[in-house]
């Protein structure tokens, strides 16, 4: 679904590349607060959204909105939840390269989380998780507990 006449956080998130500006922690922490409850909504229903990223993620009279649910599916349906979603958003253990990509007793909602998590991270540093040579330090307008955060929802093993 697209919201027409409303702007992507992918949008906002090049403009502010091209100034060079990353987002001040608490608005980067109101973004994805307001994201998260709205998949705490598909979640509490068992759906799992499966293509979180800043260009499903539009703002509408100021309040930030998931879109695109041509991907949800229900953490039941276990067969095609693995292959979905844009590879640099995906959670590593759902990546085509992962060792049990197909795992069946995986709690796929943790994956919506890591895609949350790398959101985060991008909106903090502007830059994005997967194109890092190495992991950067954290920005010194980044308060520690925001930091640690955005780098827990997205360690490898998700239950850490």
């Amino acid at each position: 679904m697209t919201l027409r006449g409303h702007y992507n956080l992918r949008k906002s998130i090049s403009q502010r590349q091209g100034e060079r500006s990353t987002y001040p922690p608490r608005d980067a922490a109101e973004i994805i607060s307001q994201v998260l409850k709205g998949l705490e909504s598909f979640h509490k229903l068992n759906f799992v959204h499966r293509d979180i990223k800043p260009e499903n993620i539009y703002n509408s009279g100021g309040i930030w909105k998931l879109g695109d649910y041509g991907g949800v599916r229900s953490q039941h349906l276990l067969g095609e939840l693995s292959s979905r979603g844009t590879l640099y958003y995906r959670a590593p253990e759902v990546r085509p390269d992962a060792k049990d990509y197909l795992k069946i007793d995986r709690d796929y909602r943790l994956c919506d989380i890591y895609s949350v998590g790398l959101i985060l991270r991008e909106l903090l540093t502007l830059e994005n998780y997967w194109e890092l040579q190495s992991s950067p330090k954290r920005p010194p307008t980044v308060d520690t507990s925001i930091w640690i955060v955005a780098l827990k929802s997205i360690e490898k093993e998700p239950k850490d």
